[in-house]
């Protein structure tokens, strides 16, 4: 008898329950409008309310297997919420995934893939100590002429060719950026395997092969580059020692057309 009355107590609570959830249904459609969550759950405590009813009309009739409705409807709406569940939290990551896209996005130059001037300076702002840090700069030379007098095609090629000449070369030792137009630069976290003296002559030597690939008539790749490390003596900041190396790279440049 006491059984039976707390099985009694048991269904109320089961029915102001399932009334309970419905109502929080009916809450979240007015708030959030009837998404795919909201439809989601309607079926899970659809297939719950159904086996609940067919559960309690068995054990009134005087019916021996009063639960066999109740264990489906239970494994189904678990089933339903752990698939809601699963899918929220996939949809998390590809939104995760999105935001870091967009971030790439936001510091990558769009026509090279290197990094761009946004992502520089956020570095430079990031960076604590430079020490150990070098940098190399770059700037192509005759771009100006290559687009007045070859066209702008052709000095897209060769702003790409540039870029990918860079990074080759020095980008297994650092970051390489595009900070202007024609401008780029590569951090360099100096080690002992970095000579700057050998890599300026591959870096020769791989001008001529790529104005060869590229085969624009009177398009030249020169690409004068300047070399400095922090020195917490001689600079302030690395804005300073970026100075040191345009200054090298402007006496490059210089020297690649006396040899021009």
């Amino acid at each position: 008898w006491e059984f039976k009355k707390s099985v009694y107590i048991i269904h109320i609570m089961l029915i102001l329950s399932f009334l309970y959830f419905c109502g929080i249904l009916i809450k979240r459609i007015k708030d959030k409008g009837f998404d795919r969550k909201v439809r989601l759950n309607i079926v899970a405590v659809a297939a719950l309310g159904i086996s609940m009813v067919l559960d309690i009309e068995a054990y009134y009739k005087g019916m021996q297997k009063t639960d066999v409705y109740g264990k489906i409807g239970i494994i189904v709406f678990i089933a339903m919420l752990g698939y809601e569940i699963i899918s929220e939290a996939f949809e998390q990551i590809r939104e995760g995934q999105k935001a870091e896209f967009y971030k790439e996005m936001a510091i990558t130059d769009s026509m090279t893939g290197l990094y761009n001037r946004s992502a520089f300076e956020q570095w430079e702002q990031n960076t604590k100590d430079y020490n150990g840090y070098a940098i190399v700069t770059f700037d192509l030379n005759n771009l100006k002429y290559c687009n007045d007098n070859i066209g702008h095609a052709a000095g897209d090629a060769y702003i790409e060719a540039s870029a990918k000449l860079i990074r080759e070369i020095f980008g297994k030792y650092g970051k390489c950026y595009r900070i202007g137009g024609d401008e780029f630069c590569a951090i360099i976290r100096k080690n002992k395997r970095f000579n700057i003296e050998k890599y300026k002559k591959r870096l020769r030597w791989r001008e001529k092969q790529i104005t060869e690939k590229l085969g624009i008539v009177g398009l030249n790749v020169h690409i004068a580059c300047g070399y400095a490390e922090y020195d917490n003596e001689k600079d302030e900041d690395f804005e300073s020692t970026r100075s040191r190396a345009d200054k090298k790279m402007y006496e490059s440049k210089k020297m690649l057309k006396k040899d021009k």
